[in-house]
Parts: structure tokens; C-alpha cells; sequence
């Protein structure tokens, strides 16, 4: 299979899943509103964190060669303070993940619960005829197990492409005073190519 075509699959895929996007979402917030605000915050902070990392390391390296050049112990305080900075945003980084694990467990299995109750709303209100239906029976478990782990895997998609797309932005916004060939390069890159 060529690249072509690959890339023609990717973007039917992509573009088959996206009107389902709104109602998943109603869904999400219907069983745990206020987790998914809570997530949602989350993932943006995540998302912003790492420009701000490259940010303090760009400003440790620019302190720390001013530093070099001047050789004056008045020159150490930005560098110590930008050191700081990058510290304090690595442990935010950590401490972030590892609220929003906690977060996305909670958000996921009320979710979970949710799509449970509504199987099971909608199984008792069938007529007992679909009971005798094979084809009944199958969508019906399938249901059921899909509901263990697809609603866990749709939130792990939705928010790495959150995440990813603010950090994208604030890359953007932090690479553009440098020059309008690095964003556009770093936009370049994240086109998918398979």
C-alpha cells in the first residue's frame, strides 16, 4: 500500500469518526460534567507546560551565557531563578499527570456506569420477541463489553488530541518570535504522513 493511499485511509477514517464527536461528548458530560471540566483544565495545563519548559530553558541558557560573559555574581540570580522556573514547571508537568490519571480513572468509570445504565434501559424496554433474535443477543453483548473499555480509549484519544493540540499552539506562539519559518517547520512536521 503506497503512502497515498495510506494517507487517503487515515484522513476517511478520520473524517468518518468526527460527526459522532458531538454526541460522544454530550455523552461524557452527561455522566460526569463536572469531572470533564476538571479533565478538560487539566489537559490544557499539560498542554501548556511544555512551551513554558522550553521557554525557562531558553532563558536558563541566554542567563547562563550572560553570566559567562560579564563573570559578575550579580549575573547568577536570573540564572538561578530561571533554573527554578524550569524545576517548578517539570514537578507542575508531574504533578499534573498524575492528577489527571486520577481524574481520567474517575471520569472513565462514571462513564462506564452510564453507558452500563443506558444498555440496560434500552434492553428492557425491547420487546421480548428480540429475545429470540441471535442478531439481538450478539449486539447486545457486544455492547455490554465494549462498554468495559471502548469508553476508556475514546477519552484517552479525545485528550491526547487536546493535549497535543495546545501544546502545538503554545510551541507555536513561543517559536514564533524567532523567526516564521520555525512554526511553520513544526506545523510541517506533525502532518501525518501515514
Amino acid at each position: 500500500m503506497s503512502n497515498s493511499s495510506r494517507r487517503n485511509t487515515y484522513f476517511k477514517k478520520l473524517f468518518g469518526v468526527l460527526p459522532y464527536l458531538p454526541r460522544t461528548m454530550s455523552l461524557v458530560c452527561q455522566s460526569s460534567g463536572r469531572w470533564t471540566a476538571v479533565w478538560v483544565a487539566l489537559l490544557i495545563g499539560q498542554g501548556a507546560l511544555p512551551a513554558v519548559l522550553v521557554w525557562c530553558t531558553k532563558a536558563l541558557v541566554d542567563s547562563f551565557v550572560e553570566s559567562g560573559k560579564t563573570g559578575g555574581i550579580s549575573r547568577l540570580r536570573p540564572l538561578l531563578f530561571y533554573a527554578a522556573l524550569a524545576g517548578a514547571a517539570m514537578l507542575l508537568i508531574e504533578l499534573l499527570h498524575r492528577i489527571g490519571s486520577y481524574v481520567r480513572t474517575a471520569q472513565s468509570e462514571l462513564l462506564k456506569d452510564h453507558i452500563s445504565d443506558l444498555i440496560q434501559r434500552k434492553s428492557i424496554e425491547v420487546d421480548f420477541g428480540f429475545y429470540e433474535m441471535p442478531e439481538f443477543h450478539d449486539h447486545l453483548h457486544r455492547a455490554r463489553s465494549d462498554a468495559s473499555y471502548r469508553p476508556i480509549e475514546l477519552l484517552e484519544n479525545l485528550g491526547g488530541l487536546l493535549q497535543g493540540t495546545v501544546t502545538l499552539l503554545a510551541l507555536l506562539a513561543v517559536l514564533l518570535p524567532y523567526g516564521w519559518w520555525l512554526p511553520v517547520s513544526l506545523l510541517a512536521a506533525t502532518v501525518p504522513l501515514a
